[in-house]
């Protein structure tokens, strides 16, 4: 699946391994309605979607939740 993402597209096997080690990338699962990030967290990491979807929400003070994004398998969230 990364050899065919906009980041890795044209590298050879080898070279995304080695981009993911220099890149000190970890794999993580979570379950469905997990919160990955909340508003105002701070991360120096990009999230690349491997399977499945994750859904960018805001929920403000009085408990409406405003869907903003969905991100699918190859995309990636928290860059900004």
């Amino acid at each position: 699946m990364l050899k065919d993402n906009i980041i890795f597209n044209g590298m050879m096997p080898e070279e995304i391994d080695l981009a993911l080690k220099e890149l000190s990338s970890v794999e993580k699962t979570y379950t469905k309605d997990s919160i990955i990030l909340r508003a105002g967290d701070i991360t120096d990491s990009l999230g690349l979607v491997i399977s499945g979807s994750v859904t960018i929400e805001s929920n403000d003070a009085w408990g409406n939740r405003t869907i903003l994004s969905n991100v699918a398998k190859g995309g990636f969230f928290a860059e900004t």
